[in-house]
């Protein structure tokens, strides 16, 4: 199954979709939905700083693949 994704802004009522060929004569499902405007992002401000110590336990695990299991 693919997909398109796609934001912009109308500018009239007829909408043109770019790369739609694939699409042609299969079922689709169009959703159109208002996207707030982007907002500045401030800057954040760290109250906090988290460490832990395991005394040399996880010095041969690599912690990234438990994020995965």
């Amino acid at each position: 199954m693919d997909a398109l994704a796609f934001q912009l802004t109308l500018k009239s009522d007829t909408v043109k979709l770019p790369d739609i060929g694939r699409f042609l004569g299969k079922k689709v499902m169009i959703t159109i939905a208002e996207v707030e405007p982007d907002k500045p992002q401030q800057a954040r401000i760290w109250k906090h700083l988290g460490m832990a110590n395991f005394g040399g336990k996880l010095d041969t695990t690599n912690i990234r693949d438990l994020a995965y299991e």
